[in-house]
């Protein structure tokens, strides 16, 4: 696969780049843009229709500076640079937070970054899909190793037995069902198996207990039930309000750094601390990674034109559906966006294992108090369209705002129905319905005959 881009010089020189055998060339030719030299040995293009511009180090031959915003006399947000293509695989550094991407010629996409050089025609027609985000580790020392693995790291779930005919919550519509494929079981088997560091678990569900546990004297060392009226202080079906108020934990005796997790959330492989949490030598404290592979540049005008689109249809839109979910994210997208107003790198959401600290959630509740739809967010007893995504915001925050440092760890969202267990080998995975799939019986026996291959031992906690 080759591409090219050409650009066209106001003044006598003339530059064509050429993206062959994994090289980036530099040669005399002209047509789509114009450049300026605007620094020693450094040369700024402008695209002529799009006002989308690139800085190219003439001296370094394949350093190219990818730049996202229109043309600004102020400001000029560098966000890309590349520094190196070696055996396929493409090397960037971003100008302004010290972050790196990496990726290879199979699944990156210049297009998703929507810094194509584009006028009416792909100029560069290499085609990159995915881009994945990492932060380099070989630094990190043994004392810093050693602060992290001394942490004491805790574990949220939200769970909710639907089987369970005693089940009341006041002012909320209860929905029963009969079938339950017990993903929290496995779930809890994923964690005892391959994150045996675990200091506790806190469970939190209107339930009175866990069906498949012992009684509560016989794991309370290591499991711990929360009601949902006396974490929230009132029964509620919202998923948004509990992950909001999340450092409320902290009375329940949560540790300041956790993980949370949902029933339908695993882990695959064993995994340290140190994979989900990092020791800062400045501020002398740990912080969790942005547990991430997929990044973008967020495009603040396509994410107010989705975002407007959807809200017209806000009314025939369910909040439990698919589309209320992608609803929720677009929202948060564009409070965020408006909010902060500053060049935005988006991490795709993942539906796994989150690293949290108490407080930056405690932070995070306080930043988003002048959301125009806080009540429907914060304070409905049952989920709504215009709430804003936590996980969503907490990334982006942590992200753009803290500049916190990502870990890349591999992770899949699988639809139930395409569950085997040869694909269940990685080290975070989340099994779920997808999309507005309404799983079948036979399906949910299939996913829980699956599930039991993959976690066949009982922990010391089941009733066996």
């Amino acid at each position: 696969m080759e591409g090219t881009f050409t650009i066209d010089s106001k003044s006598k020189e003339n530059l064509f780049f050429s993206c062959k055998n994994d090289k980036l060339i530099i040669s005399e030719k002209s047509d789509f843009f114009d450049i300026i030299k605007t620094e020693k040995n450094s040369y700024y293009i402008i695209c002529k229709n799009s006002k989308k511009i690139v800085g190219v180090d003439k001296n370094q031959g394949n350093d190219v500076l990818l730049y996202s915003n229109l043309i600004d006399k102020q400001k000029n947000y560098i966000i890309w640079e590349l520094l190196n293509i070696k055996e396929n695989i493409y090397y960037f550094k971003s100008k302004y937070n010290d972050k790196y991407l990496i990726s290879n010629k199979k699944n990156i996409s210049l297009k998703k970054l929507d810094m194509n050089f584009l006028s009416d025609k792909p100029i560069c027609n290499y085609e990159f899909r995915v881009l994945k985000f990492f932060e380099e580790k070989r630094n990190i020392n043994s004392y810093q190793l050693k602060m992290v693995e001394d942490e004491p790291i805790d574990l949220f779930m939200k769970y909710i037995d639907l089987r369970d005919k005693n089940l009341k919550r006041d002012g909320i519509k209860q929905i029963y069902k009969d079938f339950d494929n017990e993903e929290l079981r496995y779930s809890l088997r994923s964690i005892f198996e391959y994150i045996p560091w675990i200091r506790k678990i806190f469970i939190v569900m209107p339930n009175e207990k866990v069906r498949f546990l012992k009684s509560y004297e016989e794991i309370k060392d290591k499991i711990v039930y929360i009601k949902d009226k006396d974490f929230l202080g009132y029964d509620s079906a919202n998923i948004c309000a509990f992950t909001f108020n999340l450092y409320k934990m902290e009375k329940f005796g949560i540790s300041k750094n956790f993980i949370y997790m949902e029933d339908d959330c695993f882990i695959g492989k064993p995994l340290k601390k140190s994979d989900f949490f990092y020791y800062d030598d400045i501020k002398k404290k740990v912080y969790p990674y942005i547990i991430n592979t997929l990044f973008s540049e967020m495009d603040k005008t396509k994410i107010l034109k989705k975002q407007k689109k959807m809200f017209k249809l806000k009314n025939s839109i369910k909040p439990h559906s698919f589309f209320g979910f992608i609803f929720s994210l677009i929202n948060t997208d564009k409070y965020f966006i408006e909010k902060y107003n500053i060049p935005i790198i988006s991490p795709k959401f993942t539906h796994c294992a989150i690293a949290f600290n108490l407080d930056d959630l405690r932070e995070i509740y306080k930043e988003i108090q002048d959301y125009e739809y806080i009540n429907e967010t914060l304070f409905s007893k049952t989920r709504h369209v215009l709430t804003l995504n936590q996980q969503e915001f907490v990334n982006l925050y942590q992200l753009n705002i803290k500049h916190r440092k990502v870990h890349s760890i591999n992770n899949s969202y699988i639809r139930m129905e395409k569950a085997k267990k040869n694909r269940l080998n990685i080290e975070l995975f989340v099994l779920n319905t997808g999309g507005n799939h309404k799983p079948t019986k036979k399906e949910y026996t299939k996913l829980t005959n699956v599930m039991k291959q993959r976690f066949p031992n009982p922990t010391n906690f089941e009733i066996t």
